[in-house]
């Protein structure tokens, strides 16, 4: 039963711009999303679900949401491909990315097509924390328009742009995934691209970083029978004669081999890749744009790392729990690393940056063939966790961690949840606001959840204090409460002003899940807790 579940939880999601700015770019985007839906259909780890996402500059709508694949392709085929003439303002991508994040699984893919700007950026934060709860990566497309203003540098308009820049706050990145502009002509290349990223059970992230010039070793183990190395620009990329990739002897691989491209992407597959150190070297590249490095392994060692912090008595025995917000800058954490289907003897855990710098290397406090436990100070710049184990043979095995995380002056902390309540009930919401300055703050806390059950623009607080508060909010499940839906994410967004530029900025986010009782007049809220935390049981397994 359990193997049997663990197959098909996830989700993938296609959001596809409609507003008549990318012309005849829907049609590619229809004819990819078709094959996308095609390859993984004949997966054995098949999507749960297929959501197809339409969205101009009025409005986000969810087209289909359906267990078959033919459903959504012909809901695909069907999609008008000039719904409402866009306007200066763009179009409601960040809306589209919601209602799709609403509705998927966990460790999910998006798939979005688009050419125009985003209109919506005040709930980019939104989308942020859904997808940073849910663990979704995102793959954005962008018509030739698009490419034309990201490269122009509009500043009134970048920032409402889910686009690689310099801040590192676009949401592929963050996530893991890439956007890139794409044309006509890039068809069979985007279709690779896709189907190297199927096998995600097997597919293990070596190497991941932004930069326009810098030179990385990489390490590659045994169990790698496929390598794929990934670079990708905003800018045209113009010669890879400037980029050097050098195997464990210390000769030049010859990168006009096993290669395929467009203008923006080039990628390499090597089949049986040599054991040992890697050297890859792109600061020959012209400096003009970033570039998008992503090297991947195709093994049948997993190793996975997360965050995690201490909890308060120690009340399990391990005394630890997952850090599902961003962490405070110079606070102290826990990093708990777990790897499959390896014996080894050494690791070391590594925080990298965006540029694929290593800015501390630590060892662990505990290790052993279940886990590593290693104690890190948090630093101040937006880093990956990297994992390096080393076999008794002397061989290392290098993983990081696609999600960027980006660590914060000013964190929240939710008490006793997740929460599960009747029709009619009302809980309260205990959660405690920390600031890492040690002077007072003024800080804008916005709280919203997903079926606007709040209230339709949710509720805003301004608060003041030093160090930590905390406060606490009520939440009802009206009586007459109607929906279908069995839960829902209340996301606590803060956000500081900045006198400077007149506006608020981003500081953190946490989102609480909520479970709805709908038949407690039948069932025992014993018995709703057992079912609750079977189903977290048989998820996690």
């Amino acid at each position: 039963l359990f193997l049997t579940l663990k197959k098909n939880l996830n989700s993938l999601i296609i959001s596809i711009d409609t507003s008549c700015s990318i012309g005849n770019y829907v049609d590619l985007a229809k004819d990819i999303s078709t094959n996308i839906i095609n390859q993984y259909s004949k997966l054995e780890y098949a999507p749960h679900n297929y959501i197809l996402i339409s969205f101009n500059n009025n409005y986000a709508k969810i087209i289909i949401n359906t267990r078959k694949p033919n459903n959504l392709i012909d809901a695909i085929q069907n999609l008008s491909s000039c719904e409402n003439y866009t306007s200066i303002l763009g179009g409601m991508y960040y809306s589209s990315l919601i209602e799709g994040l609403i509705q998927s699984e966990y460790s999910s893919v998006i798939y979005t097509f688009t050419d125009s700007a985003a209109s919506d950026s005040y709930l980019k934060y939104k989308a942020r924390a859904l997808l940073r709860n849910k663990h979704i990566v995102i793959y954005s497309f962008l018509g030739q328009q698009m490419k034309r203003l990201l490269l122009r540098k509009k500043i009134d308009r970048i920032d409402q742009l889910d686009e690689n820049d310099d801040d590192g706050n676009d949401l592929p990145s963050i996530s893991g995934g890439l956007t890139y502009p794409i044309t006509t002509n890039d068809r069979s290349v985007i279709l690779e691209f896709i189907l190297r990223r199927l096998e995600w059970t097997r597919l293990q992230t070596l190497v991941i970083f932004k930069s326009n010039a810098t030179t990385i070793t990489f390490y590659v183990d045994s169990s790698i029978d496929e390598l794929h190395i990934d670079i990708s620009s905003t800018g045209t990329i113009t010669d890879i004669n400037q980029i050097q990739l050098l195997t464990p002897n210390n000769s030049a691989y010859p990168l006009s081999t096993n290669l395929i491209n467009t203008e923006h992407l080039y990628m390499w597959k090597i089949l049986q890749p040599s054991v040992g150190a890697w050297r890859l070297t792109t600061s020959q590249i012209s400096q003009i744009y970033n570039y998008n490095v992503q090297i991947q392994g195709k093994s049948s060692i997993v190793c996975s790392s997360s965050l995690q912090k201490d909890m308060e008595g120690n009340v399990d025995s391990n005394g630890y729990t997952e850090l599902t917000t961003e962490p405070l800058i110079d606070s102290d954490l826990l990093i708990l690393t777990t790897c499959e289907n390896v014996n080894f003897t050494y690791a070391n855990i590594s925080l990298i940056n965006q540029s694929g710098q290593v800015i501390e290397i630590y060892s662990p406090l505990k290790i052993n063939q279940l886990d590593i436990v290693t104690k890190i100070r948090v630093p101040q710049q937006a880093f990956r966790i990297q994992t390096i184990i080393q076999l008794s043979d002397g061989t290392r095995i290098q993983r990081i961690e696609k999600q960027l995380i980006s660590p914060t002056m000013f964190t929240i902390e939710l008490l006793n949840q997740p929460y599960i309540l009747s029709i009619g009930e009302t809980i309260q919401m205990n959660y405690t606001l920390k600031s890492s300055l040690s002077e007072q703050v003024n800080i804008r806390l916005q709280i919203r959840d997903t079926l606007n059950l709040i209230d339709f623009n949710g509720t805003d607080k301004n608060l003041t204090f030093t160090n930590e508060t905390s406060q606490m909010d009520l939440f009802t499940l009206p009586a007459n409460f109607q929906q279908n839906s069995i839960s829902d994410m209340i996301i606590f967004t803060l956000s500081t002003y900045n006198s400077k530029t007149n506006k608020f900025s981003y500081a953190n986010d946490e989102v609480a899940l909520v479970y709805f009782d709908l038949n407690s007049s039948s069932i025992s809220r014993t018995t709703f807790y057992f079912i609750f935390f079977f189903y977290l049981l048989v998820f996690f397994l």
